[in-house]
């Protein structure tokens, strides 16, 4: 990406979502989270170094905690407080994170089917945490 679009590209990832036929199969249709999250902060590691910009969909995505030390690039870091939709969950740990407000927690297929991968309360926020200007334009 970089090579082809340097800076110019703004890169949005979604982690694989328990819906339609899949929520009936999550358990074989979407990876555990503590399988997938040591590779997921080598590619966000390599992502950081090329200078790619990059954000994790909030709602599709995977809470801030869970991707220390890269809880800048979800989308979850810079919204405000949103509503956690019926097919979320969310855990007691969540109540003292400083991400609280604005993330939606788990998808409830992904508990139903892996149970808690980890979810912590982070109790401050990386100082790497700042606004992402591109995040709420609109994009039409």
């Amino acid at each position: 990406m970089r090579e082809r679009w340097g800076r110019r590209v703004r890169v949005r990832l979604a982690f694989v979502a328990p819906t339609g036929a899949a929520s009936e199969r999550a358990a074989d249709v979407v990876p555990a989270l503590p399988e997938v999250l040591p590779e997921l902060r080598r590619a966000l590691a390599l992502a950081q170094s090329a200078r790619l910009r990059l954000l994790l969909v909030g709602y599709c995505g995977i809470p801030p905690c869970l991707l220390a030390p890269f809880e800048h690039v979800s989308e979850s870091a810079y919204r405000g407080r949103v509503d956690v939709p019926d097919d979320h969950v969310k855990f007691e740990a969540c109540r003292a994170c400083v991400y609280d407000a604005g993330c939606p927690g788990l998808w409830r297929g992904y508990v139903d089917a892996h149970g808690d991968p980890g979810v912590r309360a982070v109790t401050r926020a990386p100082a790497r945490v700042r606004a992402v200007s591109w995040l709420t334009r609109r994009v039409i």
